[in-house]
């Protein structure tokens, strides 16, 4: 079944944006962005997770009250996620100083570290691979030197476990997100390649089209002027035959050579009316000729000059 040839554009055009969209999302990967959240919402749910969730675990504890530095350490670290687009390594830098800050004082313990794992994934599949490790480092080691002298080594011991585990956690989606993107570019490749041997399969259909036309164009033009020539160069002799013998033989055989002139030309305009549809078929033997030479069909037919 042939397709219309506005099919195949609207085909290609739509590929086209499928394309232009994926190279999109490719070049937001490359330059280290990573897809995610807005950075607004996702800002305002750690804060009240943070807030809230560290006010009912240091329900019935021992610990010291929040005060408004804590509240204020709390939000902070939420409130540096919102350059985490942008900024990768100040919303790390940002969210870590916050945390180490907070537990550095007796405040109640609580997850007042998420915004501290959300930096790291973020830092570490935006490309930052040794920055963000020497991050993490730096802010235990920092934490480690602040709460040494009223902590146990156990506690110094789990923690740094922890941070080391979610520090491989951030690794392994950080080479996640590189596999999506290979297979995505893969994809894409793909998807080029095939669009162009369809526009290439679809340019060769419309030249392999255009020249059957013109052939048949052609053909139909040879026939129609081939045998109204033939008839008129036979009735041309019989007229030049009986001139002086028989006059009214010779007057019946130019009438007929007539009739036979015209029917070649409203023929030949019929067939050249079909060339340009939207202009005016030629009504002059001269202007006809002017028409077919110009036309594609006669560059087609090189028998019918």
């Amino acid at each position: 079944m042939r397709h219309a040839p506005w099919h195949s554009e609207l085909r290609a055009a739509r590929l086209e944006r499928r394309f232009e969209r994926m190279e999109h999302r490719l070049e937001r990967r490359r330059v280290g962005r990573w897809a995610g959240p807005h950075p607004v919402p996702l800002a305002v749910f750690i804060a009240l997770l943070q807030v809230f969730g560290t006010r009912a675990a240091a329900y019935g504890s021992t610990a010291h009250e929040l005060d408004q530095t804590g509240y204020l350490l709390l939000i902070a670290g939420p409130a540096a996620l919102l350059l985490r687009q942008k900024a990768p390594l100040l919303a790390l830098a940002g969210a870590l100083s916050a945390t180490v800050a907070y537990f550095a004082h007796p405040y109640p313990n609580g997850p007042g570290f998420i915004a501290a794992i959300v930096a790291v994934f973020s830092a570490l599949s935006a490309g930052f691979r040794w920055l963000t490790w020497i991050g993490v480092v730096a802010a235990y080691t920092t934490f480690a030197v602040l709460v040494a002298p009223h902590a146990s080594v156990a506690r110094l011991v789990a923690i740094g476990v922890w941070c080391i585990i979610i520090a491989f956690f951030g690794e392994a989606a950080r080479v996640r997100g590189m596999r999506y993107a290979q297979m995505a570019r893969d994809r894409a490749h793909q998807e080029a390649l095939a669009r162009a041997e369809e526009e290439k399969a679809r340019k060769e259909q419309q030249r392999r089209q255009a020249s059957d036309e013109r052939l048949l164009i052609a053909r139909e033009l040879h026939d129609v002027i081939g045998h109204h020539l033939s008839l008129i160069n036979v009735q041309a002799g019989v007229g030049l035959h009986l001139m002086d013998e028989q006059p009214e033989q010779a007057r019946v055989a130019l009438t007929a050579i007539k009739h036979a002139s015209a029917e070649a030309l409203k023929e030949t305009r019929a067939v050249l009316a079909g060339l340009n549809p939207g202009e005016a078929a030629p009504r002059t033997p001269r202007r006809a000729w002017r028409t077919f030479r110009a036309s594609p069909a006669r560059r087609a037919a090189p028998a019918c000059r």
